[in-house]
């Protein structure tokens, strides 16, 4: 037969919203075809626009008069405004170690505004990007005494992280054998108020050991702006880096971050590095975005993540000043294929130019665990590097999986260009222990006995 097409709309009860308003947002309108997906997708629209107008409670009750022996049809619409609301408090449960004004100034919601769902929505998610809450459930209103307040259940991660990690990379023919390893102590949420801090210590060779100091403060004088320093020193073959630093990071959306930094490093020879490495210093200015959707902070399974970064600095060499400049990129994408399984994919750049060229000391140093799995810590040291990490995941926990992976990277290694390829297999496995991590990891040309094997321990309370 013939499309059912509509003849009228007619809508009743509404006082709060103008019917010009209400039909700015529908999309069944005289003449549409008339469909109950059309019809669904205009209920939602309309309960989403009272619920913004603060109309929490607002109620649809549609129906559809067909005309006999016609093939048109009419949709009348009966709304249920219900009561205008304000959010007179806000009020949170589960909490145990945060303060009640840490998670409220989060949210950014003011206390007397009138109801808005959608910076409900926005406020929620703020709480769920925070790094000590494990789950925030949706809102719930609640009239207590004449007024209305917002209920919010939290349930809190342990905010003190401890890990430890050791590497094992064999050697070729009884030699070059090297042992790894990494150490920090993390404070996510110092004594409920959002402050954090970190120290760490790794090992990526036998010449080669990093010492990491940082602090950062969630709001400065009562604005969503985070402020951090940092004090890092790096011991390499043949000379020591210092470094110390000051960043900003200001909350533009729910998901995208706006961060900005100045970085001041020194680098001195030791005794085997004269005349390979000549003392310097410089003066770095760096600014970049994250942009965070991801549906799980700890084993994301869907939604996406990038990041990107710019520096421009001054080097002074042996009396000479050159301007140094770099950029790294990092995109991440996770698709969920199954109800547990999912598919992650990583693709990385970075580069550093220099005037006159890049000096050993600042170039970029990939391989081993966080990067190009498969080879050794700092195999790789490179002005230019693009690089894709694919794994394959299947979800076991809220913290648990195992995962198949492949790394592809094109390295720029003294003049020529080099592309390595790992593969592997790993683990986290959860448990009243902490969170425990083993990767294997094999390079292009290694045989079984020679793959990297990196564990990981990390202990929260």
């Amino acid at each position: 037969g013939s499309q059912t097409r509509v003849e009228a709309v007619v809508l009743t009860g509404n006082q709060a919203i103008s019917r010009a308003a209400l039909d700015s947002v529908m999309a069944v309108g005289v003449g549409a075809r008339l469909t109950q997906r059309r019809i669904e997708s205009d209920l939602e629209a309309l309960i989403r626009l009272y619920e913004d107008r603060g109309y929490p409670y607002c109620a649809l009750y549609p129906e559809v008069l067909f005309a006999p022996e016609s093939n048109s049809g009419r949709l009348a619409l009966s709304i249920e405004e219900g009561p205008f609301v304000r959010i007179d408090t806000v009020r949170f449960t589960g909490n145990r170690v945060t303060q009640p004004a840490v998670l409220l100034r989060e949210m950014r919601l003011v206390p007397g505004t009138p109801y808005h769902q959608r910076r409900v929505d926005r406020a929620l998610h703020r709480l769920r990007r925070l790094p000590f809450l494990l789950d925030v459930q949706e809102g719930q209103l609640v009239r207590e005494d004449g007024r209305t307040a917002l209920v919010v259940a939290v349930r809190e991660s342990h905010s003190t992280r401890f890990e430890g990690g050791v590497g094992y990379a064999p050697g070729t023919g009884g030699a070059g054998q090297s042992v790894t390893g990494m150490f920090a102590l993390t404070f996510d949420n110092f004594l409920g108020t959002g402050r954090q801090g970190h120290v760490s210590w790794a090992r990526q060779g036998p010449a080669a050991s990093d010492l990491d100091l940082r602090y950062r403060e969630p709001w400065l004088l009562g604005v969503p702006v985070a402020v951090g320093g940092q004090l890092a020193v790096h011991q390499g073959p043949g000379y020591a880096e210092n470094r110390l630093g000051v960043d900003a990071a200001y909350s533009i959306s729910p998901a995208l971050d706006g961060h900005a930094g100045l970085l001041w490093g020194q680098v001195r020879p030791d005794s085997s590095g004269f005349g390979r490495f000549l003392k310097s210093r410089s003066w770095t200015v760096s600014g970049g975005f994250r942009f965070d959707t991801r549906d799980n902070r700890w084993n994301p399974r869907a939604g996406q993540m990038i990041e990107a970064r710019v520096s421009w600095g001054r080097v002074t060499r042996a009396g000479e000043r050159r301007v140094r400049k770099g950029y790294r990129v990092d995109l991440r994408h996770f698709l969920l294929l199954t109800r547990r399984s999912s598919l992650a994919l990583a693709l990385h750049g970075t580069g550093v130019v220099e005037d006159g060229g890049v000096p050993e000391e600042a170039q970029i140093r990939l391989g081993g665990s966080t990067s190009i799995r498969g080879y050794r810590e700092e195999a790789f040291l490179t002005t230019q590097a693009v690089w894709a990490n694919l794994e394959w995941r299947f979800r076991s926990g809220d913290r648990s999986r195992v995962f198949l992976f492949v790394d592809l990277g094109s390295v720029r290694d003294s003049g020529s260009r080099l592309f390595p390829v790992g593969y592997g297999a790993g683990l986290r496995a959860a448990s009243r222990m902490g969170t425990v991590g083993l990767d294997y990891g094999l390079g292009r040309s290694d045989r079984p006995g020679q793959g990297k094997v990196h564990v990981q321990m990390v202990s929260t309370f």
